[in-house]
Formats: structure tokens, C-alpha cells, sequence
């Protein structure tokens, strides 16, 4: 269960509570966990199960067909498959083909406002870039720089990463370094 004001902001701190209600009520007061296969097998759900799996399947399928995930990226393959289901899915809205409750169907038009948590990015930002400089002027920057050389080098072979990136933590890498760090083996060289 989703927070009801997830698709707008971080969730707040009442509708975090009223999916928490909602998630124990459901538990508690209707026995369900008590069950294994609270539906029993059901047709319908196994039959949605199975077209999700086909449609997965074949998706993994088209990906291969280019290569490999990374192919699909650096073709931009991936990227206009993405800006297509965006598009027909904005379409399938519109035209009613897919219901949204509230949204296209069933919309009230004297709703009451729901409070959102604002985010203050600006503030955010310069807290987290101010914590980054200083946590970066206390490391010893060569053992850092080396721990990262040997991240790369290892996304480039076929090793266990966990123990290379963890080694990395140690010598004080940042989790973007570390992330930068495996795109480059990869050639993928974003700055963000």
C-alpha cells in the first residue's frame, strides 16, 4: 500500500500513518496473514500473474535483441521505449481506455486540497554539498582515488562487486564516486 500523497511529494507524515492503519486493519482485523493463498488460487489472479510474466519475458526478449541492456541504453533504444509507454499511456488516460480512479473517473470536484511535504531543494542542496566538502577534506584522497580505480577495474572484469565497493566505503568514497566510478567501466561518463 501506497502513502495517498506519494504521487505528488515524499509522503506526509499523516498519510504515512493512514497507510500504516490501513496495511494493520487489513493484517489484523481480517485474518488474511493467517493464510498462505488468501485468494485461494484464484483464475483471474493467476491469469494476470501469467501476462505480466509474458509481457516481462518478452520485453527482456526485445533487450537482448539489442545487445544487452548497456547497448539499449548507449543506442537510446531504451530511453525512446520509455518516452513511448509515457506517451500511450497518457493516451490510454485520456481516452478513457485506462481508468484512474479519480483521475478520470469517479473525480470529485469539491475535493478537499491534500497537504503536501515541500521539499526546500535549495536548502538541501547546499546542506548536502557543504556535509560533502568537509567529509572530503577529512580522507586521505590517493587511498581514495586508488579504491575507486579498483572499482572500476573490477565492473570491468566478473568479480563479486560487494567486497570492492565496501572496501571503497572504507577508504571514505562517496556512494555517487562509487556509482561513477562503475558507469565509467562501463562508458557511461554523466555528471550529475
Amino acid at each position: 500500500l501506497s502513502a495517498y500523497d506519494e504521487g505528488l511529494s515524499l509522503p506526509t507524515e499523516h498519510a504515512q500513518l493512514m497507510c500504516l492503519r490501513t496495511q494493520q486493519i487489513v493484517g489484523h482485523e481480517t485474518g488474511i496473514t493467517r493464510t498462505v493463498d488468501p485468494l485461494a488460487g484464484s483464475y483471474f489472479i493467476e491469469s494476470l500473474t501469467d501476462e505480466m510474466e509474458c509481457q516481462i519475458l518478452a520485453l527482456m526478449a526485445k533487450v537482448e535483441e539489442q545487445g544487452g541492456m548497456i547497448q539499449a541504453i548507449r543506442s537510446g533504444w531504451l530511453e525512446d521505449q520509455i518516452a513511448d509507454a509515457r506517451v500511450s499511456g497518457q493516451r490510454a488516460l485520456e481516452t478513457g481506455e485506462r481508468t484512474v480512479v479519480g483521475v478520470n473517473r469517479f473525480a470529485g470536484g469539491d475535493e478537499t486540497p491534500i497537504n503536501i511535504h515541500v521539499i526546500r531543494a535549495d536548502e538541501w542542496a547546499e546542506k548536502r554539498a557543504e556535509y560533502l566538502r568537509a567529509y572530503r577534506a577529512q580522507r586521505d584522497q590517493p587511498k581514495t582515488e586508488a579504491a575507486l580505480a579498483r572499482v572500476e577495474e573490477a565492473m570491468r572484469g566478473d568479480v563479486n562487486m560487494i567486497p570492492v565497493i565496501m572496501d571503497a566505503l572504507r577508504d571514505r568514497a562517496t556512494l555517487g564516486e562509487i556509482h561513477r566510478a562503475m558507469r565509467n567501466a562501463h562508458g557511461f561518463e554523466i555528471d550529475y
